[in-house]
């Protein structure tokens, strides 16, 4: 695996951008792991292991082949990657908002993880309940404000701006919705 000098050679805002990403998704796996959410059962405790499992799977998968120059397998990230490349996939950009470009990749990614593979992960496995999808977004908004923390203390409200702009958390809901309006009432858990 190359060294992470060797890839920041290669593609300095690319690989900013994953270790941002990176340590956004570790501290809200740990977030998950610290029991910061509670099970209520036996499925519901299956459910959140295979969030932290499966869920994550296409993602390291895909940044350990982009790290390493293979073939992205995962179809998420492949298109991700492929826009990238193209310098199309910027939404910040076309909507000509100026945003460090390596905090835009990381919005990207995030949409891209979101839309791909979360979605994915709830049809699959179904949405959990309401109480503790509201609990991991919790996690998932506190992981995200924290790694933001640096720019906020440096730029204030304009790092405050590119989290609004970013409004992770609605996009999470609006996915989520839409998946349990596909799976039908009594769909928090599919074996």
């Amino acid at each position: 695996m190359k060294t992470r000098q060797a890839l920041q050679a290669q593609d300095p805002v690319a690989e900013a951008a994953i270790f941002f990403f990176l340590q956004t998704q570790l501290a809200i796996v740990h977030g998950l792991a610290a029991n910061k959410c509670p099970c209520v059962g036996k499925r519901e405790e299956d459910w959140m292991r295979s969030v932290v499992q499966d869920f994550m799977r296409p993602l390291l998968q895909s940044l350990t082949e982009r790290s390493t120059r293979k073939a992205i397998a995962d179809a998420g990230g492949k298109t991700f990657f492929d826009e990238y490349d193209k310098g199309t996939w910027n939404n910040f950009r076309k909507a000509g908002v100026r945003v460090p470009e390596h905090l835009a990749t990381a919005n990207g990614m995030a949409i891209n993880h979101i839309n791909n593979d979360l979605k994915n992960f709830l049809t699959t496995n179904g949405c959990g309940t309401d109480a503790t999808w509201a609990c991991i977004g919790k996690v998932v908004d506190d992981s995200f404000k924290a790694a933001l923390a640096p720019l906020t203390a440096n730029f204030g409200a304009v790092a405050g701006k590119i989290w609004d702009d970013m409004n992770i958390s609605e996009m999470r809901d609006n996915m989520r919705k839409e998946v349990k309006n596909t799976l039908g009432p009594g769909k928090e858990y599919i074996p």
